[in-house]
């Protein structure tokens, strides 16, 4: 019975501990400390055992929803199944998603990164969410919000041009099929054109909707 009843009051005593929480304004330090939640993740060590620091990753995962992972902010799935392009974009569709749009040079950097990471000797092509509308003879654009494709460098692959004097291109190689972007990887990632079918091994980049 005198057993028992300490069993009883150490039960009592964890359950009074656990329950001073910190309020809705701080952040809960693994050794229980409260910090303001604007000292988290700022690289300046606040929780005296550095979990508002070590945690970041986690933190950043759990902005994404299942078969997301947050890539520079952005929540990002990376499929590896290959299709044409329209399988493809059914497939983002599928998951609440769209093709992912490459607009930011910081981010095109961290996202191949990211693909070089998971996909060794880089194995795949990765259809992108730009096209070449209809009467539109050089420019693509991107399908959700419309706007142009920025040409040249950082994004674009380096192709020669063709020309006598042995110059070279880094816009997309001009062909009435080459309607699709994608992520080459026989060209380091950088983007390609191609037609819907004929790209193989081209798996794609999800973004959410």
């Amino acid at each position: 019975m005198e057993i028992l009843s300490t069993v009883l009051l150490m039960l009592v005593a964890l359950k009074t501990t656990s329950a001073q929480a910190c309020s809705a304004e701080d952040f809960a330090c693994s050794n229980g400390q409260c910090i303001s939640i604007t000292n988290v993740c700022d690289g300046v060590q606040h929780c005296s055992d550095n979990s508002d620091e070590t945690r970041c990753a986690q933190i950043d995962m759990e902005e994404c929803p299942p078969l997301y992972t947050n890539v520079s902010g952005r929540c990002l799935h990376i499929d590896i199944v290959t299709g044409t392009w329209f399988e493809m974009h059914y497939r983002c569709r599928e998951i609440g998603g769209v093709m992912v749009e490459v607009d930011d040079a910081n981010f095109f950097y961290d996202l191949v990164n990211v693909l070089k990471q998971q996909f060794a000797s880089n194995t795949k092509n990765f259809w992108i969410g730009g096209q070449k509308p209809a009467g539109l003879e050089s420019s693509y654009v991107w399908n959700t919000t419309g706007t142009f494709i920025a040409m040249g460098s950082p994004f674009w692959a380096v192709y020669d041009s063709g020309s006598s004097t042995g110059d070279y291109s880094q816009e997309p190689m001009e062909s009435a099929e080459a309607q699709y972007v994608y992520l080459n990887k026989d060209r380091f990632l950088y983007f390609s054109a191609g037609d819907a079918v004929g790209v193989a091994d081209a798996s794609v980049v999800c973004q959410l909707a």
